[in-house]
C-alpha cells in the first residue's frame, strides 16, 4: 500500500496495527490522532492521500504534480493578506 516508513514504526505486541481510511471535510490540528486515542488506537502513521479534488492514486513515491495557479484558486479559495487561504466560497 504504502513504502516502509524510515524510521520503522516501533512494533508493540499489545497495541493493534490495523489502517483504517478516515474522510474529513475539514481537519483540526490533529483531529484524527485525537479520534483514534479516544477509542483506544493511537495513530502509529498518517499518510494524507489527497486534499480536495487532487489525490495521490496517479503518482509513484516521491513524484510530484504541478497545480496551476487558477485551479488552485478555484479549489482552495484566494490567499488571504497574512498568506493563509481563506475558505472556498461554496463551503
Amino acid at each position: 500500500m504504502f513504502p516502509p516508513r524510515e524510521p520503522p514504526v516501533r512494533y508493540r505486541a499489545s497495541i493493534p496495527t490495523d489502517w483504517l481510511e478516515i474522510v474529513l471535510d475539514e481537519g483540526r490540528n490533529r483531529q484524527v490522532r485525537r479520534m483514534t486515542a479516544a477509542v483506544g488506537l493511537p495513530t502509529l502513521r498518517l499518510v494524507r492521500v489527497g486534499i480536495g479534488p487532487w489525490t495521490l492514486d496517479d503518482l509513484a513515491a516521491g513524484e510530484s504534480r504541478l497545480v496551476a495557479a487558477d485551479e488552485a484558486v478555484r479549489t482552495l479559495g484566494e490567499p488571504r493578506q497574512d498568506g493563509r487561504r481563506r475558505r472556498h466560497p461554496d463551503r
